[in-house]
Formats: structure tokens, sequence, C-alpha cells
């Protein structure tokens, strides 16, 4: 039997996927706020298939981090009541990786097992979340948790290095190819190409990672926003995973951090280009 400790206010309805395949042997507790009190329509289908028992549990407090707390002190209440030793958070959290070292290693419980998940249906695929998962100064989200296509690794391309090309336009996209044609834009006759003009080798690459993960207009210009909303990585994560969801949220993420610094500088003739 497992206990699973949701902070639906990280991740929401998507945390709860995986929630129907749990049986009357396990027990989830749900910390929601009113600020994040609502269920998507397959959420509740999930929950009422399940044969877990499942407790809701309501953070009226409203002070910074009040159902992080509550829910870390709960854990705490249930390892010295409960006879079960397999304890899950769900959350995108890693905060609660403190709580995890602290019961394990501080206090010595070793025949107690906390882990991080980002979503119930995780604990089926063998997969949990360790430090090296999540967004950090230094942070690497393992290849093997979310494959990202071939497509989304593109060359360092530039446009002074770029050859003459026969490819479509949706080609060059998807290649990360700059033939250092102009964005429309009106021009008298033999005037000259300017800088202003082209996309610029990190807007290229940008275009094709979207491009290679399926990302449309709509969804580009929110992560853009996101992006530049943004105060780091984390909060860029945060943001992305709250958006479009755990698992979309984390694939888009993985494959844009490495040009997370170039989408928060783009022009707005830029991002206007990306979506032309």
């Amino acid at each position: 039997m497992s206990v699973f400790l949701v902070d639906y206010e990280n991740v929401t309805s998507a945390g709860l996927a995986g929630i129907d395949k749990l049986t009357e042997r396990d027990t989830v507790y749900i910390f929601y706020t009113q600020s994040a009190a609502s269920l998507s329509f397959d959420a509740h289908r999930n929950i009422m298939a399940s044969g877990a028992e499942i407790k809701y549990i309501s953070v009226t407090s409203g002070a910074k981090n009040a159902l992080d707390f509550q829910l870390a002190s709960f854990l705490g209440y249930l390892t010295a009541v409960s006879n079960e030793r397999k304890f899950y958070i769900v959350s995108a959290d890693n905060g609660y990786l403190a709580v995890k070292s602290f019961w394990e290693k501080t206090m010595g419980l070793g025949d107690m097992e906390i882990k991080l998940i980002p979503n119930i249906r995780y604990i089926f695929r063998q997969t949990v979340i360790d430090p090296a998962m999540l967004p950090g100064k230094e942070a690497v989200i393992p290849k093997e948790i979310i494959p990202v296509s071939e497509a989304a690794i593109l060359p360092e391309a530039s446009v002074s290095e770029s050859k003459p090309t026969t490819l479509s336009a949706e080609e060059k996209v998807e290649k990360g190819v700059s033939n250092s044609k102009p964005v429309s834009k009106s021009r008298k006759p033999g005037e000259a190409d300017t800088e202003d003009d082209l996309l610029s080798p990190e807007a290229v690459r940008i275009m094709g990672i979207f491009s290679a993960e399926g990302i449309g207009n709509d969804a580009g210009r929110a992560i853009i926003d996101l992006a530049k909303a943004s105060s780091d990585k984390q909060h860029f994560y945060t943001g992305m995973t709250k958006k479009f969801g755990m698992e979309e949220g984390l694939r888009f993420y993985k494959a844009l951090r490495p040009e997370y610094a170039n989408i928060r500088k783009l022009s707005k003739k830029a991002v206007s280009s990306i979506h032309n």
C-alpha cells in the first residue's frame, strides 16, 4: 500500500493522472487552496474510477507556502501514526526534497521511503523525480524521462555560414537553415537587405524547435511571454507546467531550455517573424 500527498496548487489536474490505476490498498490526500480548487473532467472521471481512498484537505490560510508547510507537517504526522512506509509527494516543487532528506537521512528512518513524483502515473513507469530532474542552477532533466525528437536538436547555424538551398520554407524552419532572405518588408527596388530584415540564428533555432515540438502560434506566443515574464529557469519551468500540464510542459521546457536566454532577448520584430 502507498500513500500519496498531492500538492494540487502546484500540479493541478495533471498531477492526478494515473489515479484511476490505484487500488483500495492506496490512500490519496489532495491538498488544495481556494485559488486551485477546480478539477478537469478527465481528472474527475479518473478519481471516480479509482479504487483508492481519496481524502481532500482544504488549506485555508492565505500565507505564502501555507500548503507546502501543512503537507510537510502532515507527512511527519503520518510517519508517526501510520503503519505505511511508502509515501509519494506529488509535486514539481523540489523544496520537498529537503523533507525527504530530513526523514530518510537526518532521522535515520531507513525502513521508510519518500519519493517526489510529478504525477501519480509516474509510479507505473517505475520512474521518480530526483534533484537532477528539476530545473535549477545545474539541474539536468534525464533523457529517459521525456524523450525529445532528434529534430529538436538543431545545429548552431549562422547566417554567414548558410549555403544556398532549394529546401522549402517549412523544411528550412525544421532544419534551422537560413538563406539570409528578408522578412517581409516594403523596400525600394535595389535597396540592400539590412541586418534588421534577417532572422537571427537564435530565432531560426527557436522556430525549428517550435516546429519539431508541434508548438503552434498561440502556444508559441504563450511560451515567449512566459519566458520574458519569468525571473529564472525555475520560474519559467513552473509557468510552463501550469500552462500546458505536467508532461507537455516538461517536454516543451526541456526542448527550449537551451534557448531560454535567447527567447528572453527576442525583439518584437523577431517574435512577429517567428509567428508569421
